[in-house]
């Protein structure tokens, strides 16, 4: 498929999602996600869940195993706040550094007549208060600087899959926050054994 229609499919990409311009000190960022936390966070029963779940054979092994988990339990509001930046700064720099931002899941792939193995150059940054947006700066070495988004046509078809790709691990935010307290969590009882 040529021409106009993966210029097509990326606007669809972009107005189907919670993609939305971010504009910070004179610069537009076309590609961004809103990607701050919402709620009050894990309990303490759903991250020692994940915990069990992933470090012991059932909950009942757990409760007996780990020393200290009802201190925790107890203070769990403070123990939360104490280790939140540590779990931001650590997804922050996942998306940032690691490879897996930048491939495709094989369904989205497919959709977009790509191979599986594709893999973009895509420089992402994290914008905002406290880095509470995920912005696209480049994207196979093309700057993304406009309000709207202008690529060639090559690379409109795979941005409109880069955008589907990224929505879906943002949409995953609360999910992967409460894995990686329930990571936390583990350590420091751990430490406590």
């Amino acid at each position: 498929m040529k021409g106009s229609y993966w210029q097509w499919a990326l606007q669809r990409a972009y107005y189907a999602t919670p993609v939305q311009p971010y504009y910070d000190r004179g610069r537009v960022y076309p590609v961004a996600w809103n990607v701050k936390l919402r709620g009050n966070g894990p309990t303490f029963e759903q991250v020692f869940t994940l915990m069990a779940k992933d470090n012991y054979h059932n909950m009942a092994d757990a409760l007996l195993r780990c020393r200290g988990w009802e201190g925790v339990r107890d203070n769990w509001e403070w123990w939360l706040s104490s280790t939140t930046n540590f779990i931001l700064e650590s997804m922050q720099s996942s998306f940032l550094d690691d490879d897996w931002p930048r491939m495709l899941c094989p369904e989205i792939a497919n959709r977009y007549s790509l191979p599986d193995d594709t893999t973009f150059s895509i420089s992402y940054e994290f914008r905002g208060r406290s880095g509470g947006y995920l912005v696209i700066d480049k994207f196979q070495d093309v700057t993304l600087d406009e309000a709207t988004i202008k690529v060639p046509n090559h690379v409109a078809r795979d941005l409109a899959a880069c955008i589907e790709e990224v929505t879906r691990i943002v949409e995953c935010r609360e999910d992967e926050f409460a894995y990686q307290a329930a990571f936390q969590l583990y350590n420091e009882l751990q430490g406590q054994s």
